[in-house]
């Protein structure tokens, strides 16, 4: 089952209060971590993407799926 979120861009809000955005790189099914690529929001810290990001799924109180969006046309 936790296989078919890998690669999915999530938004998740934790029980904190933050919201992150990111692509589902991993999951652990022993442990429920939640490992996010590229995440995109982290409050308090730059606006840049980050590499990755670990989340343990107890922290999780909300995660949405995302649609991904469109690639940009090709340059001629």
């Amino acid at each position: 089952m936790a296989e078919a979120f890998l690669g999915l861009t999530v938004s998740l809000t934790l029980n904190s209060g933050v919201s992150l955005e990111g692509i589902v790189s991993h999951i652990d099914q022993h442990t429920q971590q939640l490992t996010l690529k590229d995440v995109s929001k982290i409050p308090g810290f730059p606006p840049q993407p980050y590499p990755t990001y670990g989340v343990p799924g107890t922290d999780i109180k909300d995660l949405q799926i995302l649609r991904k969006r469109p690639a940009p046309p090709p340059v001629p």
